[in-house]
Formats: C-alpha cells, structure tokens, sequence
C-alpha cells in the first residue's frame, strides 16, 4: 500500500509542477496574434489633393486596400503638375509617401521618360527616388544608372553610375 500511496504523490507532485507550463502553453495560444487587418476596400477612385491655390496631385488607381493604416494599391497613377504621371503595376502608399513596384513609369511633361522597377515619391517634399537600377529616356538619349533622386520642384536630378547615350545635334 505505501507504494501506492508514493505513486499517487509522485503523480501528484509532476501534475503540480507541470501545471504552470500548460498554463504558459495555453495562454500563448490566446494571446492576440498582430493580423493583416482590412478596414478599407475601394475600386477605381481618383484622389485630389487641393490646396488653398491649386491643385497639388491626383492618385488614380484600379483598387486599393487599407491594412494596418497602410494602403496597398494596385495600377496606381499619380499626376502632378511637373510629372504627367508616375504609375507601376503595384504600389503602397501612406499619408507622406507612395512606394512603387514592378514597371515604374515616371513621365514629365516635357516628355522624359524614366524607369525603374522600384521608386518612392514623397508627396510633400515632391521628390522621386529610385534605388535601383533606372532608364532615362528622352527623345533618341538614353541614360542608366543607379539610385536617382529627383527634385520635382527644383528640376534637379542626381543618381549614381551613370552611363548615357547621346545624339549630338550639328550647329548650324
């Protein structure tokens, strides 16, 4: 009997010390797990920021999804009044910024066009950057490189290892 007896304390014993770990097991299980949360959804919109003088961007796109205060978009285009428009097949964008990704377009209105398969445009500081691989391309000159940064208001644009294709005009 007094085996018995130590069987059952022993049993007793692991129960109580195992107890606090089931506890900890099960209460990861509850614990809130941080989801992809959709609070938003909305399809082929036009979006116009106006200030108290004029127009400052329009966002097109084919549909979009709000997801944790971040909206991804899909075939977005913007419009400025220096850029034609700036558009890619994806894109996420939040109050300040809009990421592009998969066949970057940027066309100004003076017809240069550029490409990247990745570029930001910050819609307050109006700056594109891309920072990878991008073309330029306006009329027969081609230019590459690497992480171009533009200032949309300044017209200045800067980038890295640049390598460029010119037609020179003959003076007349």
């Amino acid at each position: 009997m007094g085996s018995k007896i130590e069987y059952i304390l022993i049993a007793a014993i692991a129960f109580v010390s195992l107890l606090p770990l089931g506890i900890k097991i099960s209460n990861k299980s509850l614990a809130p797990k941080k989801l992809k949360q959709k609070s938003s959804e909305i399809n082929n919109f036009t979006e116009f920021e106006i200030n108290s003088t004029n127009l400052q961007h329009t966002l097109k796109a084919k549909s979009a999804e709000e997801i944790n205060e971040k909206w991804y978009l899909k075939e977005p285009n913007v419009t400025t009044d220096k850029i034609k428009s700036l558009s890619s097949k994806r894109s996420i964008a939040d109050s300040n910024k809009i990421e592009f990704f998969d066949k970057v377009v940027a066309k100004k209105v003076d017809g240069t066009i550029y490409r990247s398969e990745h570029a930001i445009y910050d819609l307050k500081k109006k700056k594109l950057d891309t920072p990878k691989k991008f073309t330029i391309k306006r009329g027969s000159d081609i230019v590459r490189g690497v992480n171009l940064q533009y200032d949309v208001k300044s017209k200045v644009t800067r980038a890295k290892d640049v390598n460029g294709t010119f037609k020179l005009k003959e003076k007349k």
